[in-house]
């Protein structure tokens, strides 16, 4: 089973958790879920630097809002902070899909152990923290 809904489950996760049952023959490529994320992030391209906001993050990677988005296959330096952390987390990532009407999808490809782990424990802390008591 790719996954499971019930009256905990966030609004933003039911869709995700569906999904393998409404398109079968459609694989998904998420390999972890993903966190609804507002944070700035600051990543460099070529000799220049931009900032945006995130969209969500995952352990794998993140998505940022964004009209001007890279292009698809190159890699780029990455810079954020997870709320509740002390230190800017830095990563090479990879841009795998981009929208000009949403903004751009980066896969981490170079990321610190103890930052890939501090991702990790911030996405399973916060994947069902929108459940009510």
């Amino acid at each position: 089973m790719a996954g499971y809904i019930n009256e905990y489950s966030a609004v933003q996760h039911i869709v995700p958790a569906l999904f393998p049952y409404l398109q079968p023959d459609h694989k998904n490529r998420r390999s972890s879920p993903r966190v609804a994320l507002g944070i700035p992030v600051a990543y460099r391209f070529g000799n220049s630097i931009a900032a945006a906001l995130t969209l969500n993050i995952s352990r794998g990677g993140l998505a940022i809002r964004t009209t001007n988005p890279l292009t698809a296959g190159a890699m780029h330096k990455v810079l954020f902070q997870l709320p509740g952390a002390r230190k800017n987390l830095e990563a090479e990532a990879t841009v795998t899909w981009t929208d000009r009407g949403v903004g751009m999808g980066l896969q981490f490809t170079r990321l610190e152990p103890v930052d890939k782990a501090g991702i990790g424990d911030f996405v399973r802390s916060h994947f069902f923290s929108n459940r009510e008591a």
